[in-house]
């Protein structure tokens, strides 16, 4: 309903808690009048946008001189007239509230920004890139910084054996070694099955299912049985150091040792390095032997004499792709054990970091070991091996 006031200005009268006034073309003032509570606060707040939203408006003023009472639920209505968080895009100037609603509405957070909070824009895609990008390179710089701490402390070991805690390195070859064998029989006896099953299917449409024992013993010597021994050591001992490490940061155990003079890299990195470097070509090894054996006893099955498919193995596989798989083995026991540790000193506070760590590490050890797998192939292949 509108009707005109003694000074000729437009008046909105929406009952009798509520008066929309434009004296001035975009100038608002509404006097709120009665109580602002929950009851009152919900159609105070639809009348309002219904009367006010797609109009041109400069200034708004709420009156609140007329307000005799009010609790929480309505003054949060009017924080955000405030504030400006309503579709009206402008701020509101509340006048006359009494002081005790006053000190109440002044205990709600304000917006220091000014305004209407806008929406982040998207970034772009070089945007998305470079950010990857520095992140990328920061990392590298981490892991570079840490590798070099790992030497060092190794070098100074090799100088003086007897800092080296013996202990804690035939504490790793038990759990990450001796512990490991269950699991790394059953998936490099599975792989030797499985090579032989589906190299012996296509060679037979020619007749020579006998040179299934080459493929066998190529592709486990050279590729899967290293491989196969690194991801098992990474998904075991990989997490353990990561979660081990993360842990005694949270608890402040590492910095307690730092407190006390004593390097954590050389107090118990490099155990954890030193064991993991000489353990991973003795499970590759071991994961090899496992392989062989399945295919020799598929081999077997299919009416070969061990006698047979040992000389077709014997003349393709050769000593240097022993020596090749057991050359990718170490440094592939020496990045699990080194980006497992990494992870663990790099766990940040609370118990889902310790998590996090532990499935940064696998990851992380997976990826690193087909990356160095690869570059093997390369070398091999460009040196003809």
């Amino acid at each position: 309903m509108r009707k005109r006031g003694s000074f000729g200005e437009e008046v909105l009268a929406d009952g009798p808690d509520l008066e929309i006034r434009e004296e001035v073309a975009g100038q608002v003032l509404v006097v709120v009048r009665g109580s602002l509570d929950f009851r009152t606060a919900k159609g105070i707040r639809e009348r309002l946008t219904g009367r006010l939203s797609g109009r041109a408006i400069n200034s708004l003023t709420i009156d609140m001189s007329a307000v005799g009472r009010g609790d929480t639920f309505g003054l949060v209505v009017l924080h955000e007239l405030k504030e400006g968080d309503w579709a009206l895009g402008i701020r509101a100037r509340v006048v006359g509230l009494h002081p005790e609603l006053s000190r109440i509405l002044s205990a709600f957070p304000t917006d220091q920004g000014g305004g209407l909070a806008l929406e982040a824009p998207h970034p772009s895609v070089a945007e998305v890139v470079g950010r990857w990008s520095i992140r990328l390179v920061r990392s590298a710089r981490e892991h570079v910084h840490f590798i070099g701490a790992v030497v060092q402390a190794l070098g100074q070991t090799i100088l003086r054996p007897r800092r080296m805690r013996w202990r804690e390195v035939a504490r790793v070859f038990e759990k990450a070694g001796v512990d490991a064998l269950p699991v790394l029989s059953l998936v490099s006896g599975l792989f030797g099955i499985n090579v032989a099953l589906e190299g012996a299917q296509p060679l037979a449409r020619f007749g020579a299912e006998i040179f299934t024992a080459s493929i066998i013993g190529r592709s486990v010597v050279r590729e899967m049985g290293p491989l196969l021994a690194a991801f098992v050591l990474a998904g075991r001992s990989g997490s353990a150091f990561a979660a081990e490490l993360g842990t005694m940061k949270v608890n402040d155990e590492l910095d307690a040792l730092a407190t006390m003079g004593l390097d954590p890299v050389r107090f118990l990195v490099v155990q954890r390095v030193l064991a993991s470097t000489l353990l991973a070509p003795l499970l590759a090894v071991y994961s090899i032997a496992v392989g062989i054996a399945a295919g020799v006893l598929i081999m077997g099955k299919l009416g070969f004499s061990p006698t047979v498919t040992w000389s077709v193995l014997t003349d393709w596989v050769t000593l240097k792709d022993m020596l090749l798989g057991i050359s990718k083995s170490v440094i592939f026991g020496a990045a699990v054990a080194s980006i497992g540790c990494e992870r663990g000193l790099q766990t940040e506070n609370g118990a889902s970091s310790v998590g996090a760590s532990a499935t940064r590490a696998v990851v992380g050890g997976i990826v690193l070991i087909v990356a160095v797998d690869a570059m093997f192939a390369v070398v091999a292949y460009a040196m003809k091996i």
